[in-house]
């Protein structure tokens, strides 16, 4: 298992363990490939959340998965 997937799962598993429902994660706008990662683990973009970093404005996916 690649180290992405290894700590997605850990975190997975001390989400579960607080009796969590869902398990929820921001990922930037323009970074696809961890997107797609992130569908292939079962999760879907459920909303956005506006950030300023420094002097840039940027936006996250927020992503969410059913426990």
């Amino acid at each position: 298992m690649r180290i992405g997937k290894t700590l997605l799962k850990a975190a997975e598993k001390c989400v579960r363990k607080e009796g969590c429902v869902r398990f929820w994660l921001g990922v930037w706008e323009h970074n696809t490939s961890a997107q797609a990662f992130y569908q292939k683990e079962g999760f879907t973009k459920c909303g956005e959340h506006e950030f300023v970093l420094g002097s840039d404005h940027q936006t996250d996916w927020l992503m969410g998965k059913k426990l």
